[in-house]
């Protein structure tokens, strides 16, 4: 976009940090609703950039659209120093999707709450928006890491609905929107064609709201999905959905006359600055006294011990449980690692995207990232690994449910940590955004580890993505510049990298990343020996004599001898019992990839 385009973007949000707040959640002084008071109900999208255009690159494919609007988005964070952004895709769409938010979620060190949320809510199987991660550019300028999470708009109703008049969808974003017939003047229709019809709407809450058992809303509610949403928010430790603030969601009429429920914003989840009079600790509050007043969670949950405990088994043998839980937490963490740390790298002493100049925060440490994930309290944000034990052991300790994890608050999971130089991580087919609206003519190039394509556009993008990034990072070890003699990437059109951090190995030899660009690296300086005996050289590291497997990625399986990483060779390790993930033998030239977890998928069950 224009330079004067950008400006009046930051401009629009450019309106400073407040104070102020009270206790965030669960105060019932008073028959008080509790949260805080400052008003978000404003206009979210004052000013909007229409002229932009997008590039979108995922697994070395880019996909372009030239009419594009952006705007600043989000309620609680046009204030911070990093802005969020909403992208409205005005012809075609983008893995199904014409709307998408862009969040930076400052107020979470791990910048893993919202994506966690969303594949918990997914793997229920509740209706559910996807969150996955983007590295921004505009203008060229590199943004930093944001959450890429879509939104429930009537496209996403009809593209997974079925339903193209999508005639009662209600948003109910502002504060108190307590399941009562105060919703229907709080929660607007989202299509314009129907703004005034409320016909339904009124009907649905007027019925709740007088019924005596789940058998009088049957006919007009899926029960179960509330149920479970309203389990989702307790077990996750939200204030800011309909429980507690009574916000950030939609209500939704399917074409069969059953009403949905859909939640949104999930920056504050796993007790995230949760606070609940008369508890010293929130994760060990019994569920009757985490809610503030709604008749019809009363009914169906308070009041029928049946559906309450029936749900609530089902989600823990499925989904809250640290067995099933802690290993995907892990898979994240190692995927995104090298890019929060990216991102959470000053350049000329200012954090990517951090732009917004009367804004606040000044942004997490990736020390702070790396240990509130674990159990470590950061900020207001208590561990996430934390927050999760803590909650499980106590509902299992106070509810008629059977539970099996291995874990415990007395036995947590110990970290694996060789050497603070090594830094294991995966990184899938993650995305990166690209927005521009000028207009000089000028040379994109865009490349992959193999080929460089060269065209003659009108926007004055240069992005560059692997095609599938397996990272192994080692100790960033700067060498001098090089001439052309001694790059051997140079005859293939790349400078040779500064640093020793590997991204990809192919047959000509590791290639790096740095600046946007693909780049060599130089084995000699780096210690690098690209073996075929020894599949795991290419990344700096030796082979291991054991075959004790600690951790799993695309390149193949790891182990930690003297403290340090090293790859398991299968033909060494023949006759030990291994029967999965045999991917390295002594000949191996290309690994196999897999994908466990499907991270990187908008539409998978995990």
């Amino acid at each position: 976009m224009s330079e004067d385009s950008l400006k009046s973007l930051i401009d629009s949000a450019n309106v400073g940090g407040f104070g102020g707040f009270g206790d965030f959640g669960g105060n019932k002084k008073d028959n008080n609703d509790g949260g805080f008071a400052p008003n978000f109900d404003s206009n979210e999208e004052e000013y909007k950039v229409e002229d932009a255009t997008l590039d979108f690159i995922l697994d070395g494919e880019k996909t372009s659209f030239d009419s594009v609007t952006i705007s600043v988005g989000g309620q609680f964070s046009k204030n911070s120093s990093k802005l969020g952004y909403n992208i409205k895709i005005k012809n075609g769409n983008l893995l199904g999707r014409k709307v998408f938010r862009l969040r930076s979620n400052v107020e979470d060190a791990t910048l893993m709450r919202a994506k966690i949320s969303c594949d918990i809510l997914n793997r229920l199987g509740v209706p559910s928006i996807s969150a996955n991660y983007a590295r921004l550019f505009i203008n060229n300028e590199f943004m930093g890491l944001y959450i890429l999470i879509d939104a429930y708009k009537t496209s996403w109703i009809k593209k997974m609905y079925d339903d193209e008049e999508v005639e009662n969808l209600y948003q109910c974003k502002s504060m108190m929107c307590n399941l009562s017939v105060n919703n229907l003047k709080k929660c607007p229709n989202v299509n314009d064609k129907y703004v005034n019809k409320t016909e339904s709407f009124s009907e649905f809450l007027t019925t709740i709201n007088a019924a005596k058992s789940r058998k009088d809303v049957e006919s007009i509610m899926d029960v179960d999905e509330f149920v479970n949403v309203w389990l989702f928010e307790y077990l996750l430790g939200s204030w800011d959905h309909t429980l507690i603030n009574g916000k950030n969601y939609f209500l939704y009429k399917q074409v069969d006359g059953k009403w949905l429920l859909f939640i949104y914003d999930f920056d504050s989840m796993f007790g995230h600055s949760l606070r609940i009079n008369g508890y010293e600790d929130p994760a060990v509050t019994p569920f009757d006294k985490y809610y503030n007043n709604r008749y019809i969670v009363d009914v169906l949950m308070k009041n029928d011990n049946t559906t309450f405990i029936e749900n609530l088994q089902n989600i823990l043998d499925t989904t809250f449980n640290p067995d099933i839980l802690f290993p995907h937490i892990d898979s994240i963490k190692n995927w995104i690692s090298p890019y929060i740390l990216e991102d959470r790298t000053p350049v000329n002493g200012t954090l990517p995207g951090f732009i917004n100049t009367k804004g606040r925060g000044n942004g997490f440490s990736y020390d702070d990232f790396d240990k509130n994930v674990e159990y470590t309290k950061v900020g207001s944000g208590m561990g996430i690994k934390q927050w999760i034990q803590e909650r499980y052991d106590y509902v299992c300790a106070n509810y008629p449910v059977k539970c099996s994890s291995t874990t415990s608050t007395s036995t947590k999971t110990n970290e694996i940590k060789p050497t603070s130089a090594i830094t294991s991580s995966i990184s899938e087919n993650e995305p990166t955004l690209t927005t521009t609206t000028t207009t000089t003519t000028t040379t994109t190039t865009t490349t992959t580890a193999s080929t460089t394509t060269t065209t003659i556009t009108t926007t004055t993008t240069t992005t560059t993505v692997a095609t599938t990034i397996t990272t192994i990072t080692t100790t960033s070890v700067e060498t001098p510049i090089e001439d052309d003699k001694n790059c051997w990437s140079k005859s293939m059109g790349y400078n040779c990298c500064k640093s020793c951090n590997v991204i990809t190995v192919d047959k000509s030899g590791s290639w790096g990343v740095e600046n946007g660009q693909w780049c060599g690296i130089k084995s000699k300086e780096c210690n690098i020996i690209n073996s075929r005996r020894c599949w795991s050289r290419s990344y700096g590291f030796p082979c291991c004599n054991g075959c004790k497997v600690y951790y799993i990625d695309k390149s193949g399986e790891w182990g930690i001898e003297n403290g340090n990483w090293c790859g398991i060779v299968d033909d060494n390790c023949r006759g030990n019992g291994r029967k999965t993930n045999k991917r390295h033998t002594t000949t191996t030239k290309r690994r196999t990839t897999t994908s466990r977890w499907n991270n990187n998928r908008w539409n998978n069950r995990w």
